[in-house]
């Protein structure tokens, strides 16, 4: 497993599925430019929208594909969850690492220009 984390989560047609979450790189977090909407994402329809948008922003089409497909099965797996709760942990993280990967990519832009 390694440096893997490890979260618990609910799938239809199963009771409970452990999930494993990459770790967040070690070292001071950025302050991060959030897309305009970001502070108004309250449900999972919301979280999935804001989401494709952020795909929308990457730089190639092959990027973008590829967050489209996690997004849509993220979608899949959490659409069922019904707990305030666990609805606003999911959309923080999402939102957090939807921020983190923006930055990672605006900043690779940035040195190779």
């Amino acid at each position: 497993m390694g440096l893997y984390s490890q979260e618990q989560t609910r799938v239809p047609g199963a009771t409970l599925v452990t999930v494993l979450v990459a770790p967040r790189p070690p070292g001071p977090t950025l302050p991060t430019a959030r897309l305009p909407g970001a502070e108004l994402v309250h449900t999972l329809l919301q979280l999935y929208r804001y989401l494709l948008r952020c795909c929308r922003q990457l730089p190639t089409k092959g990027m973008q594909e590829h967050y489209r497909h996690a997004v849509r099965q993220s979608f899949q797996v959490h659409s069922d969850e019904d707990s305030p709760e666990r609805i606003q942990q999911i959309i923080k993280r999402a939102i957090e690492d939807a921020d983190w990967i923006m930055n990672k990519y605006k900043k690779q832009n940035r040195d190779s220009e």
